[in-house]
């Protein structure tokens, strides 16, 4: 018909065929839907017929479903189907339609006359049949609407079938999984008794089924997750099976040798294997566990293959350490706890090279450790903490047996670390790897023994062995008088027994070195090492007010070097990666400073209790509380209650106040003002308690107090001297007969002064070092200028009113310089620099040594200074006289006392 619509000069032959082209199309859509119709009733007739002449029951209702839902399926499909072609075929039946109208309006209005009748004629039938056609569309939507009825009372009529098909399609895939989850269980139990890699492969599809199944399946959840947990026992236990079996080809836990390990290839790789199999089928058990939700603690402590491997070893520990019959079980033998632990790891450390090792290298990436060495000695570790535990309350009875194996602790560590590298993996998870050591600080009580043996143990070193010969232990190998203290020189000016002293702290650096929290090793130095060092301080103290300045001079340096010496030592300890670590974590951070806190208060509670306890004993054991019991138990509790405690009272009052040694007539008003002023040295003296437990540096205080006493002894020695120089001068310038002193020697009022300082000097060259040294003759040179120079000038001040016997005479000048000369030499001998210490002196000097014309010609220049420009001429002619430190009234008096002399 598109051909007639573009050639509208078309034959009547060609019009007749789209005419009958239309007719065709119009027949075939009306004979599509009756065909449909049919078949739904024929569908459903046959669907309804067939249950009712089956009966009633369950196998019938199962019949009926089965052909209804049958029945629907095609019906549904043929329905469906020729919607669509009803629709297809309306859509190209209305174009060909428009398409023929169009056609023929264009034919009838450009044709001639006699096709213009023809055309009239063909359009007539054309419309006629469109016409027709309506009709047929027309009755076509009436079938349609009487099927969408139809088709509604058949949707009504089956969807209770439809309900009940839906329930059992649901009831078919829960009993399809129930028998999944049956299958793959027995599944993998029957891989699981095999022991191979198949059974971890069956283990996992396994669990990743059940954990894909939906949440409203829980019975079958529930019963799948018990058969998970109850293979993954079955895995272990037929894994570990497998392994023990392995191990006992071996005989082991029996030492193999390398000789055994050629031999026994065989066996070792099959040890490999099952001890591989078992580690991986734990850690995929973890992967699952945490893909399922479970709390992981992120570590591998408990390997499986390990403690079957172990297992073994353990035994015999016990055998030998824990059974109350062993011989080897002793208290006093901690060190054979300790020797079995290295020969076991020894012994072993070949096979666990060549088998184990490299299977756990292999899962490096998720274990804490690979190294099967540091396993087995980790197990054993934990073995001996379990044994310490059950006998620390046995062995803080027994002091010597605590510090025995405190001892034996330690050098187990030191080696272990030595050996074994160990340190490196405590120091990273000491909670995986932990020490023997751990035992001795978990309890405050525990730990304070610790600190109390040690101390103990400290302090009778010192009284027994460094200071059991006292002069001795001060006694030190003599240098050459230029002792220097540098790190690759010999200390040959140090006491014995500070060195010994330092070696003793020294040691006690290395018992706090393995504790696990820096809290507890900050803990132990102000417990351990501050207590001792405060009773060297003493000693010292003590060793210096025992020791006469003017006989023994020598000795009185010996403990200020001592002094010297060990504050020098501690600042040397505190610029250690050790301290400074310790210091950085402890004083630095709050954290750790109220941990620092929580422990210390633990620790005075625990120390004011034991200091209760012993003084409750002590208070019952006095005569006044056996009075108080009879009191409260004797005859009065005969007369009544309240007599008893009446005299109990009385007599429980004075015990009081004598313990207190309070004494009965002093009055309550007396005392209130008392304890009012006593409260701020309390507070004070918690504050420095507080400074003192947090300083900004560990051994700050003891650093200034030891250089405190080395100063107060250099300033003793120095006060000793300036005493006599004192009492010599004050001779010196009173001096009747200035004549009779003897040309060419010491004064003889300065002759004990001068040797005394020579003596001093002498002791300081032989014993102090250089820096001491130094520091004394400065303040010794200081002081002396100062008396010197105000003994001269208060005699030249007021000549007027002294006797000539007080002069300054020609001879008495000349004496005074060459006293001066003696003098500076004696300080140049200890510290070529002391002459700059004596610039009065100097002054004075240079001034005597003066012509009398410059005398006269510069009193005359002071005499007339006026102006600032006669300052600067005096200024100018004190410079030339070599005269500095002298005031130009000073210059005057003195000028003016050799003028008149002379």
């Amino acid at each position: 018909m598109a051909h007639v619509a573009l050639f509208p000069h078309a034959g009547e032959g060609e019009r007749r065929s789209s005419s009958a082209l239309l007719q065709a199309l119009s027949h075939q859509v009306l004979s599509g839907l009756p065909t449909v119709a049919r078949r739904v009733d024929i569908d459903l007739q046959a669907t309804a017929g067939e249950p009712r002449e089956r009966g009633g029951g369950d196998e019938e209702s199962a019949y009926e479903w089965e052909h209804v839902s049958s029945a629907l399926r095609s019906l549904h499909a043929v329905t469906k189907q020729k919607a669509e072609d009803t629709s297809a075929h309306l859509a190209m039946m209305d174009a060909q339609v428009q398409q023929q109208l169009e056609s023929l309006r264009v034919t009838v209005a450009d044709g001639e006359d006699r096709e213009s009748a023809a055309s009239r004629c063909s359009s007539s039938s054309a419309d006629e049949t469109i016409q027709a056609v309506r009709f047929d569309v027309n009755d076509l939507m009436g079938e349609l609407k009487d099927s969408e009825s139809h088709f509604r009372d058949v949707a009504k009529l089956v969807a209770p079938s439809m309900h009940k098909l839906q329930s059992l399609e649901a009831r078919a895939a829960y009993f399809e999984a129930a028998l999944e989850v049956e299958r793959r269980s027995q599944e993998a139990k029957t891989q699981a008794m095999r022991a191979t890699s198949d059974a971890l492969g069956a283990f996992a599809a396994f669990a990743v089924y059940v954990h894909t199944l939906p949440q409203e399946y829980t019975y079958i959840k529930q019963e799948a997750e018990r058969r998970i947990a109850a293979l993954t026992n079955d895995l272990k236990t037929y894994a570990v099976e497998k392994l023990q079996s392995a191990l006992e080809r071996i005989a082991w836990p029996v030492e193999l040798t390398a000789e055994d390990l050629q031999s026994k290839e065989e066996e070792l790789n099959e040890i490999a294997q099952s001890f591989s199999y078992l580690l991986t089928l734990q850690l995929s058990q973890q992967k699952i566990d945490s893909r399922q939700g479970f709390e992981d603690d992120g570590s591998n402590a408990n390997l499986w293959s390990m403690d079957c491997l172990l297992d073994s070893i353990l035994v015999r520990f016990r055998y030998h350490f824990e059974r109350l019959e062993s011989q080897t079980n002793r208290l006093a033998k901690p060190e054979w706890v300790f020797s079995h632990i290295l020969s076991q790891v020894r012994e072993h450390a070949p096979f666990l090279g060549r088998a184990i090792s490299p299977e756990l290298e292999k899962q490096k990436h998720v274990l804490d450790c690979s190294d099967a060495q540091v396993l087995l000695l980790r197990a054993l570790i934990s073995a001996a903490q379990r044994k310490f535990r059950a006998e620390i309350p046995s062995l803080v009875a027994q002091k010597a047996l605590f510090c025995h194996t405190l001892d034996e602790v330690l050098l187990f560590e030191q080696a272990i670390d030595d050996e074994f590298g160990y340190s490196s993996w405590a120091n990273t998870n000491r909670k995986v790897f932990p020490r023997c050591l751990d035992v001795f600080t978990e309890e405050m009580d525990i730990f304070i023994a610790w600190t109390s043996v040690d101390v103990a143990y400290a302090r009778e070193v010192l009284a027994n062995v460094i200071f059991e010969n006292e002069e001795k232990a001060w006694e030190f190998d003599g240098g050459d008088g230029n002792a220097t203290w540098e790190p690759d020189e010999t200390e040959t000016n140090i006491p014995r027994c500070v060195l010994h002293f330092t070696s003793l702290l020294d040691f006690m650096c290395r018992r706090f070195a393995f504790m696990a929290s820096e809290e507890h090793r900050y803990l132990y130095l102000t417990q351990v090492h501050q207590l001792l060092l405060k009773d060297f301080l003493r000693e010292c103290e003590r060793r210096a007010r025992t020791i006469d300045m003017h006989t023994t001079v020598s000795e009185h340096f010996v403990v200020a070097n001592a002094a010297q010496y060990v504050a020098k030592v501690l600042s040397a300890w505190e610029q250690t990666s050790m301290f400074i670590e310790l210091t950085n974590k402890v004083v630095q951070s709050e954290k750790s400073r109220s941990q620092v806190l929580k422990i210390h208060l633990e620790y005075s509670k625990s120390v004011l209790k034991n200091a209760a306890q012993a003084a409750s004993i002590a208070v019952l054991a006095r005569e006044e509380a056996a009075a108080v019991h009879h009191a409260i138990a004797g005859p009065g509790s005969l007369i009544g209650p309240a007599a008893a405690f009446s005299a109990a009272y009385s007599v429980g009052s004075k015990t009081v106040k004598n313990l207190l040694g309070r004494s009965e007539d002093v009055a309550v008003e007396e005392t209130k003002p008392r304890e009012n002023q006593l409260v701020e040295p309390a507070l004070e003296e918690i504050e420095d308690d507080e400074a003192l437990i947090f300083s900004r540096s560990i051994f700050e205080r003891q650093i200034a107090d030891f250089k405190s006493l080395h100063r107060r002894l250099l300033k003793s020695a120095a006060g000793a001297v300036l005493s006599m120089f004192h009492r010599d001068i004050k001779l010196y310038t009173q001096r009747q007969d200035p004549a009779a002193v003897l040309q060419k020697d010491v004064s003889p009022e300065l002759r004990t002064s001068f040797t005394l300082l020579k003596c001093v000097f002498d002791s300081a060259k032989k014993v102090l070092v250089v820096g001491s040294q130094s520091h004394l003759s400065k303040d010794v040179a200081s002081s002396v200028d100062e008396l010197f120079f105000a003994a001269i000038t208060r005699s030249s001040e007021g000549f007027h009113q002294q006797s000539a016997a007080h002069a300054l005479t020609s001879m008495a000048r000349d004496q005074f310089g060459f006293d001066m000369s003696v003098l500076t030499s004696i300080f140049e001998s200890i510290d070529g620099k002391s002459k700059k210490y004596l610039r009065r002196i100097s002054d004075l000097r240079n001034l005597f040594n003066l012509e009398g014309s410059k005398v006269r010609e510069l009193r005359n220049v002071l005499d007339n200074q006026g102006g600032s420009s006669d300052m600067e001429q005096v200024s100018t002619v004190l410079e030339v006289c070599r005269v500095h430190t002298m005031t130009p009234e000073q210059v005057f008096n003195v000028c003016s006392q050799i003028l008149d002399q002379d």
